[in-house]
């Protein structure tokens, strides 16, 4: 996901870049008062997009720290509000989110940053009506990775290598595909800030009853198909007792199936990929199963 640096003219600004790792959140670093550009009505707003995660900040100033090198410049003379949107609301992730706040408020007492929960299916779209009507947008926001180049050519962020540029951010410091999906024409729009892992558990026990070997799980779909039929368990009235696998159920949908078959759900230039071979393939495959 990203974390996106909104930056607005009209408001004394803290640069934060909020670099969330999936055991935790460490805020990044806060920059100068330069001023930044003024977001448009049609939307020239900051914002980071993925399917893992980044981070964006807005106000009037940039980011000023490369977090390769691990020492970060902060300007504690900044002050202002930051209006923060995020769709994390369990306790575990929702507080992991204050304690990044916390960290902010120490550091830089005289900023003022406010955490605003968003549903997912709606934070998005609340953004893109906001950035379109020129008012209402949050300074900071996570967003989807991968559709941030799309993101990017429809004005909905704002350009962010001047300041990638004048703080030595290259990318260095992350996954290469991770800083790569915040590009659009080769400039960034984002931090990225984790990769949204997901993997598939299996039980052991459960193998070794099967009769299949525990320390070689499936790798392939084809293989992952032939497990899950010898570990199926049925009752003596048809009913399952266990499914092994079941790719409808869980938080595993046919873009991530997609992704482990090397699509792209978008263009380098942000457009979009919806009937790109690999992509049906992958739709194929799920309606079969």
């Amino acid at each position: 996901m990203f974390t996106k640096l909104r930056l607005r003219a009209s408001r004394p600004f803290c640069a934060l870049s909020f670099l969330v790792i999936i055991s935790g959140l460490l805020l990044a670093a806060c920059g100068d008062n330069t001023a930044a550009p003024n977001p448009t009505a049609s939307g020239s707003a900051t914002t980071a997009a993925g399917t893992g995660a980044a981070t964006t900040v807005a106000g009037t100033g940039g980011t000023s720290a490369a977090p390769a090198q691990g020492s970060f410049k902060l300007n504690k003379n900044v002050s202002g509000n930051i209006q923060f949107w995020h769709f994390w609301s369990s306790p575990v992730r929702r507080n992991a989110v204050r304690r990044v706040v916390a960290i902010c408020q120490q550091e830089l007492p005289n900023i003022k940053v406010t955490e605003t929960f968003k549903p997912f299916g709606d934070i998005w779209t609340a953004n893109t009506a906001a950035v379109a009507a020129g008012s209402g947008m949050p300074d900071v926001i996570v967003e989807d990775r991968a559709k941030l180049p799309q993101a990017a050519a429809n004005n909905i962020e704002t350009d962010l290598q001047q300041y990638a540029t004048r703080d030595g951010v290259d990318g260095s410091a992350f996954y290469p595909f991770t800083w790569k999906d915040t590009l659009y024409n080769n400039h960034t729009y984002g931090i990225p800030f984790e990769t949204d892992v997901r993997v598939l558990f299996y039980n052991k026990n459960a193998f070794q009853e099967a009769g299949l070997d525990p320390s070689k799980p499936p790798t392939t779909w084809a293989e992952l198909e032939q497990y899950a039929d010898k570990l199926d368990k049925k009752n003596p009235d048809g009913s399952y007792a266990r499914i092994a696998f079941a790719p409808l159920l869980g938080n595993g949908d046919w873009d991530l199936y997609a992704l482990t078959n090397g699509a792209q759900e978008v263009t380098s230039d942000g457009k979009p990929l919806a009937n790109e071979d690999k992509t049906v393939e992958t739709l194929q495959w799920k309606k079969m199963d």
